[in-house]
């Protein structure tokens, strides 16, 4: 049970300590990569997760992806290969290509606890784990004279990780979310380390942001919970609709349950590039 949010993601960075090539100008205060095509979803947790790991298992999942507009998502093969690794992505889950994870037991990248804030309003809090790997993230500082002072890759580090002695790490990398039936936010702090092509090196704090609407015609709506803040979700009104947003005639008056796995995730980003509202 999935509700997708079609929005743009902003990235700010602050850095504290930085080796500048000739060409590149100095990291402004403001927005540093701007994503006008990005998708997040917030789900149920994994059943297999709950079944096998259930004090460790989060009260819900979400997974942001964000990629350049001239991006073409759609790979020529398999889902495996191709373009679509061009996509950025933060998620609470490994998102696996099959509904089972791997080790159901593992550690979750984030950590998370819900809030029930109104009616049909949810948020989230949580913190990076410090046992799994950090979290990637590359960008494009579009003030650089060359793409290949441009490009920028690291990851988002938690506190024992600056390699510099000028730099600071106040805490472990943080999220925080809020969700309804008509739009969510998100936003993820923590302290970036990066590199560009010509080994440029950047850190500081850093700042990513999601705002978005949800797309009513391929998402559960929320519903009520009156018992705790765990979420809970209209059981496959999203996958009971044809990308059109209508109901296929067999179906139509009939409420059909099905299990939506991690893997399906990936199917739905690439028909929404085809299929946008």
């Amino acid at each position: 049970m999935d509700p997708y949010y079609n929005g743009s993601t902003t990235i700010r960075l602050q850095p504290q300590d930085s080796m500048r090539d000739i060409g590149c100008g100095d990291f402004s205060s403001g927005p540093i990569a701007i994503f006008n095509n990005s998708l997040l979803a917030v789900t149920q947790t994994n059943g297999h997760l709950v079944l096998e790991n259930h004090d460790a298992a989060n009260p819900l999942a979400f997974s942001l992806k964000f990629w350049n507009s001239d991006l073409n998502i759609l790979p020529s093969g398999n889902m495996n290969d191709g373009p679509i690794k061009d996509i950025q992505d933060i998620s609470s889950v490994q998102m696996n290509t099959k509904d089972t994870p791997d080790d159901p037991t593992a550690a979750p990248p984030w950590n998370l606890t819900a809030y029930h804030d109104a009616a049909l309003t949810y948020s989230f809090t949580g913190y990076r784990n410090s046992t799994v790997s950090p979290q990637a993230l590359r960008f494009n500082y579009t003030q650089c004279a060359t793409r290949s002072l441009a490009v920028y890759n690291g990851t988002i580090v938690g506190a024992q990780s600056s390699c510099s002695p000028n730099t600071s790490i106040n805490s472990v990398p943080r999220v925080s979310g809020r969700f309804s039936n008509g739009s969510a936010s998100l936003e993820i702090q923590g302290f970036y380390q990066g590199k560009s092509n010509q080994g440029s090196l950047v850190e500081g704090n850093v700042t990513i942001n999601f705002n978005g609407t949800i797309d009513e015609i391929r998402s559960d709506r929320l519903v009520s919970n009156t018992h705790d803040s765990t979420p809970i979700w209209q059981s496959t009104l999203g996958y009971e609709k044809d990308l059109t947003g209508q109901r296929p005639p067999s179906q139509q008056g009939v409420g059909k349950t099905l299990e939506v796995g991690w893997s399906q995730l990936l199917g739905i980003l690439a028909l929404m590039a085809l299929y946008r509202v």
